[in-house]
């Protein structure tokens, strides 16, 4: 099952590359408006650097919550001695990541975009409000908090790698809770009442159920993959009761926050919460096409992510281990 992990995101950029061609009824669509707010093409769309820099303190969060997750559901004993990568390269690639996203940014979509982005004061291309991207992702945010312990749980469990309570990994999950409080906290001088407006909002709960259909798909094999390939596959699957049991809660509260969500979007129409480009037929986008130029609007986001899950791993391993 590990050697498989990195096709899942490979499968759904190509089919969704194949659904766009087939919407625009041309193979070549590199040059082709494809983002839902009818300006950017699909170049434009993968390296969308502005929008990528807003989404840094959400990305680094939720990376938080993976890494930790994966740290909690693992024992770190059969860590082997030999470092293959050091932390200071991992920082380097993050920083250089960083830099030349920037520079892209300013150059092609400009000071401004780049600054309102970075500031959290634009949500969309058309979109400006105060709490920008961190706002607008509140929802999924939230929800991936109670996600990411059972998705790493089935992938560990698929792998044939043992699921075992490690407490070092809570470290990691604190430090996103404290992150995902106080970003909210700063950018919000009401917070309970920007809450209410948040998950009673379809045009926000309809953008979370498309961030739940984007990180487990796009973003969280990749790091998961580095991860397990260090980790020997294990023939007692046995998990401990306490995993067990978070497992089942944290599943059960996800269900539930992921049904109020689709139902609030489906009580006013998907096609009412999403951006109408001049393309679009019939004067709405699919789920379809949505979510397909949706993946490849996070490319850059992606790259970060994993950049930083691998940083986190390698800064949550015991000195001299071997590492991705």
């Amino acid at each position: 099952m590990l050697r498989y992990l990195l096709w899942i995101p490979a499968v759904v950029y190509a089919l969704s590359y194949l659904y766009l061609a087939w919407y625009h009824r041309q193979i070549n669509i590199i040059t082709t408006i494809i983002h839902e707010g009818g300006v950017y093409t699909f170049i434009d769309t993968v390296f969308y650097a502005s929008h990528c820099l807003g989404h840094i303190p959400v990305h680094t969060t939720v990376a938080l919550f993976l890494t930790g997750s994966y740290w909690c559901l693992t024992d770190k004993s059969w860590l082997p001695e030999d470092q293959l990568l050091q932390n200071r390269y991992l920082v380097l690639m993050v920083l250089l990541f960083l830099v030349a996203t920037t520079i892209v940014s300013i150059q092609i979509f400009g000071v401004d975009d780049t600054r309102d982005y970075i500031c959290q004061r634009k949500q969309s291309l058309v979109v400006m409000g105060n709490g920008g991207s961190w706002n607008l992702h509140l929802p999924s945010t939230m929800m991936l908090f109670v996600f990411v312990p059972p998705y790493t749980y089935l992938i560990k469990r698929s792998c044939r790698r043992r699921a075992s309570f490690n407490p070092s990994g809570l470290v990691y999950i604190g430090l996103g809770g404290v992150l995902l409080l106080g970003m909210t906290l700063y950018l919000n001088p009401h917070p309970v009442a920007i809450l209410n407006d948040i998950w009673s909002s379809p045009r926000y709960l309809g953008h979370s159920v498309r961030e739940l259909l984007t990180f487990p798909l796009t973003y969280f094999p990749i790091p998961l993959y580095f991860f397990l390939k260090q980790e020997p596959m294990s023939k007692d699957l046995q998990s401990d009761q306490r995993v067990i049991f978070v497992f089942w809660m944290f599943s059960l509260m996800f269900l539930i926050g992921v049904a109020y969500q689709a139902a609030a979007v489906l009580a006013v129409g998907i096609g009412e919460t999403a951006q109408t480009p001049p393309f679009a037929k019939d004067g709405k986008l699919s789920i379809l096409y949505l979510l397909s130029s949706h993946y490849f609007e996070h490319f850059l986001d992606t790259v970060y992510f994993s950049l930083c899950c691998l940083l986190l791993y390698r800064c949550g391993c015991p000195a001299g281990s071997d590492a991705p």
